[in-house]
């Protein structure tokens, strides 16, 4: 057997260093950034309040033995507080997005970051009617279909975080090598 061959060839294409991929990161870093984007998202603009659910997707998809559920309930409680929304309600659409990208991080790992914006498309859209639909019930009135443009801004956003978190990421492979 072969010393250097360290990882198996599963799912990585053959111009892609394995070793610089499976190096893990930091779990200071991962609860850094998803704080990061937590008091980004505090900011006066409607962009910014999918920015959390954006980093947090992106590390349980990465970083998937490093972050779950209960880090996505956490910080979903954080966002219904400062949006003084029904407490839950937030939680309900980050811990479907979160599960969903855990089930379905091994095989995401196989596209590139706009196939995988793509592929999570359909999973937030639905996380979002879920949390359209509970607030609905709740308070009586359908808050309209602006749950797709939220859907659209989300898969706008995810090649960007994912690009700049996945630089980060290499840089420090990339240090850690030399």
């Amino acid at each position: 057997m072969n010393i250097n061959k360290k990882y198996r060839n599963i799912g990585i294409p053959t111009n892609v260093d394995n070793t610089k991929i499976m190096e893990p990161i930091e779990s200071q870093f991962i609860y850094l950034t998803i704080t990061v984007s937590w008091i980004i998202s505090l900011l006066p603009c409607k962009l910014f309040l999918e920015l959390p659910i954006v980093v947090i997707s992106f590390w349980c998809i990465y970083e998937s033995s490093k972050i779950g559920l209960l880090t996505a309930f956490f910080f979903s409680i954080l966002i219904d507080v400062q949006q003084s929304l029904i407490m839950g309600s937030s939680a309900l659409e980050y811990l479907l997005i979160a599960y969903f990208s855990l089930f379905l991080h091994r095989r995401l790992l196989c596209f590139d970051i706009f196939s995988q914006s793509l592929h999570l498309l359909p999973i937030f859209f639905f996380s979002k009617l879920i949390k359209s639909l509970f607030i609905a019930w709740i308070n009586g009135y359908w808050i309209g279909w602006l749950l797709i443009l939220d859907t659209l801004i989300v898969a706008i956003i995810w090649p960007i975080i994912g690009s700049v978190l996945l630089k980060y990421k290499r840089l420090q492979t990339e240090s850690d090598m030399s």
